[in-house]
């Protein structure tokens, strides 16, 4: 037995400020007479005044205080309702020392493990989308970087077909369609204007 008044004051200290487990001393009543920070920290609020049942979150009914004897240690896993709707579910370990219960409270370990697995899944999955939308967009900037489009409207002679460019410059249709696109002109002729220009030449001779 540890008589120091020095050590326990440390080890009270320490369940205050320092311990990531959750310490509450409640009366027989279940009402909260001390918390530590981190008690706080979970539920959100001060809880000194306030009934330990309040607390939980779809515990399916009360946890029966006034049932723990003397002496005896209860454990209970329960679910807490913390700040902005949030649920966690807590490992409860409850001890009665005559008037007074003490109440140790520490994460559950699976949900906790669920917990980062889904969260490492979620980061997996974020990351692939991140990946996908990056190659998505060099693929479009790629398409982009080799697409011209003509806009607007272009004056274009109503005889010879020549368009006037931004300089006042009248340029052949082929010519300022392919400085403007990356379209190529690859000349033949139709069957109308063979008619019309050569009309010695068979239509269906191939030369």
């Amino acid at each position: 037995m540890i008589s120091d008044p020095r050590i326990h004051r440390a080890a009270f200290d320490f369940l205050q400020k320092q311990s990531s487990d959750l310490f509450l001393v409640l009366s027989a009543a279940a009402e909260v007479i001390w918390a530590n920070e981190s008690a706080e920290r979970v539920f959100g609020r001060q809880l000194a005044g306030g009934n330990f049942n309040d607390l939980l979150d779809g515990f399916g009914g009360r946890i029966t205080i006034e049932g723990i004897g003397n002496g005896d240690s209860v454990d209970r896993m329960v679910t807490v309702a913390g700040p902005a709707d949030t649920r966690q579910s807590y490992y409860f370990s409850f001890l009665r020392r005559d008037e007074i219960i003490l109440v140790f409270g520490r994460i559950d370990a699976e949900e906790l493990e669920r917990s980062r697995h889904e969260m490492f899944v979620l980061n997996q999955e974020l990351n692939d989308l991140s990946r996908q939308l990056h190659k998505k967009n060099a693929e479009l900037n790629s398409a982009l970087a080799h697409v011209k489009t003509l806009q607007g409207i272009l004056p274009i002679c109503m005889h010879c077909h020549k368009i006037r460019n931004d300089k006042e410059v009248w340029d052949r249709l082929e010519a300022y369609i392919e400085r403007q696109t990356d379209a190529q002109f690859s000349h033949s002729i139709c069957p109308d204007c063979l008619k019309t220009h050569y009309p010695d030449i068979p239509e269906d001779d191939e030369e």
